[in-house]
């Protein structure tokens, strides 16, 4: 499926373990999801996720404000 997500008064640094997927931010940068890619997400992100396997991951969220 597909979602929005965004980060607002955080941050978010991820690392995938397992699935599938693409990830598109605002400026329309896609990051492909796959078990090894890091991706962080500033504070003000946001982007569409769309999973075409079950994703996995390992995360950390950072308050900024």
């Amino acid at each position: 499926g597909s979602f929005r997500g965004s980060t607002e008064g955080s941050y978010e640094q991820m690392h995938f373990v397992a699935g599938r997927g693409t990830i598109t931010d605002a400026e329309g940068v896609v990051t492909e999801v796959r078990p090894g890619v890091v991706m962080l997400c500033p504070d003000g992100w946001s982007g569409v996720w769309d999973v075409h396997e079950t994703i996995r991951k390992t995360y950390a969220v950072v308050k900024t404000r």
